[in-house]
């Protein structure tokens, strides 16, 4: 079973059109991307967390351009840890290329919510939202710092951290 999960893992992040993956003290995430055609996308997370139950979601992601340096998202996740779930519905904002810099800097921001309705297990209700700021040193890497909070009930975890991304 181990080597089928290893394998299988390999294939995706191999896959994958965006890898991203943040750092804190007490935890660890990535971020994978895999775009499919039409201006959609496939995304999965797992948010390792020393101090608490591990964190994972996996969703459908619709992109849409707002103007040349500015792309609109739209996404419906499941989000799970250990004793919640939820199906949330989120909405972000990623532009790539802003300020008078030798280097482009980049911002991302999201937010996703789910009501009682769309929450299971223990779980009441759930929100989520992240904010990133970075730099793109050579193309198709970036180098960011971040801050996400995680909310199932009450606050699951609030961090800021710092990240590593490639686009393939």
């Amino acid at each position: 079973m181990k080597k089928k999960l290893l394998f299988l893992c390999s294939v995706a992040i191999l896959n994958a059109s965006d890898i991203n993956l943040n750092i804190t003290n007490d935890t660890l995430e990535t971020n994978l991307k895999f775009d499919i055609p039409q201006n959609f996308s496939i995304r999965g997370n797992f948010l390792y967390n020393d101090k608490k139950s591990n964190y994972y979601s996996a969703g459908f992601q619709a992109n849409g351009i707002i103007d040349y340096n500015t792309n609109l998202k739209i996404f419906i996740d499941y989000v799970s840890t250990k004793n919640n779930s939820a199906i949330p519905i989120g909405i972000g904002v990623f532009n790539d290329s802003f300020g008078n810099c030798q280097y482009p800097l980049f911002a991302n921001a999201e937010v996703e919510y789910a009501p009682t309705v769309l929450s299971f297990r223990k779980a009441k209700r759930f929100l989520s939202s992240k904010v990133e700021f970075g730099i793109t040193p050579i193309m198709n890497a970036k180098l960011f710092v971040g801050y996400r909070i995680i909310s199932f009930n009450k606050n699951y975890g609030s961090s800021i951290y710092t990240g590593v991304g490639f686009k393939f």
